[in-house]
């Protein structure tokens, strides 16, 4: 125990962050500071930013929340989101798909009648595909949803720290992302919301993250990375968010496009993904790169 603290850089004491005692006053200095860092990245203050287990527990706050605002009306998402947000909308009431096109981009026309007819408490759109890297007209989204007084919850954990991204500047409600997609441990992420957006916290008990999420904050996630390791080894959501915001980490879409193929006769929807990312099959921008995952549902683990 001794040894696994020393590593992880706490051997000055794991104070509880909520206390006013010397070590919890240094166990709330790492835990801000990350988030100011982190806040910074995003493109957002840092007060907007929750810390939370992951990505998966960040959309389901935002989702759930936003269904006990306005109860009984339905969710809208796309069929191409993850299953965590997909999932949840499900299990939050009824759920609204709207349609995507062959690259798996959503119909902007398609959803603004969806918005005028079913008018739904939440619009679910994710930044970057998980499994192709097919990006979204967020930007485009949100100022549909602002004409029906609609909010958007943007998944960006595949995107962040692959593109440029700024939660102000797009003007969100809500946001979320994982430490480990940047290079960071896994079991911590965040939920970015705005100023004047009321959130019923998903995990109640006590008055952590501006009682927007109870749960004691773990400075072993959020800090640096541990003594004597590689930096991009186990590095924490803070040093992640740093690595990723230097000069070329992120860089932009416009510096990504390749050349275009449609996909097969009969295939399905599903865009045919490349060695760099997706090939759209209308000339769009082409997505993060690299980005290509495979699975089974109800099967642990993805290739």
């Amino acid at each position: 125990m001794t040894r696994w603290l020393e590593e992880a850089g706490v051997a000055d004491g794991v104070g509880d962050p909520g206390r006013v005692h010397e070590e919890g006053r240094r166990a709330r200095e790492v835990v801000e500071t990350a988030r100011e860092t982190i806040a910074e990245f995003l493109g957002t203050d840092p007060s907007r930013v929750i810390f939370t287990s992951g990505a998966t527990e960040a959309a389901n706050a935002a989702i759930f929340s936003a269904a006990s605002l306005r109860p009984g009306a339905p969710m809208l998402c796309t069929g191409v989101e993850h299953s965590c947000v997909r999932e949840a909308c499900r299990r939050a009431g009824e759920v609204i798909e709207a349609p995507v096109d062959a690259s798996g981009r959503l119909d902007l026309e398609k959803l603004a009648d969806l918005l005028a007819e079913k008018r739904p408490s939440l619009v679910n759109c994710q930044f970057a595909n998980h499994e192709v890297g097919t990006l979204q007209p967020v930007a485009e989204v949100v100022a549909l949803c602002r004409q029906k007084n609609t909010a958007v919850h943007c998944d960006a954990a595949a995107a962040v720290g692959h593109v440029r991204l700024s939660f102000r500047e797009l003007g969100l409600d809500a946001m979320s992302v994982s430490a480990h997609k940047l290079g960071g441990p896994p079991g911590i992420g965040a939920l970015v919301v705005r100023r004047s957006l009321r959130l019923a916290p998903l995990l109640v008990g006590g008055s952590e993250e501006r009682a927007r999420r109870a749960g004691a904050e773990d400075r072993t996630q959020t800090r640096h990375a541990p003594r004597g390791r590689p930096r991009r080894s186990g590095t924490g959501f803070r040093s992640a968010a740093r690595g990723s915001s230097r000069p070329g980490a992120a860089r932009s879409v416009h510096h990504r496009r390749r050349s275009c193929r449609p996909g097969r006769a009969g295939s399905s929807a599903r865009p045919r993904p490349g060695p760099t990312g997706t090939r759209s099959d209308q000339g769009r921008e082409v997505p993060t790169p690299r980005q290509r995952s495979t699975g089974v549902p109800r099967m642990e683990g993805t290739a």
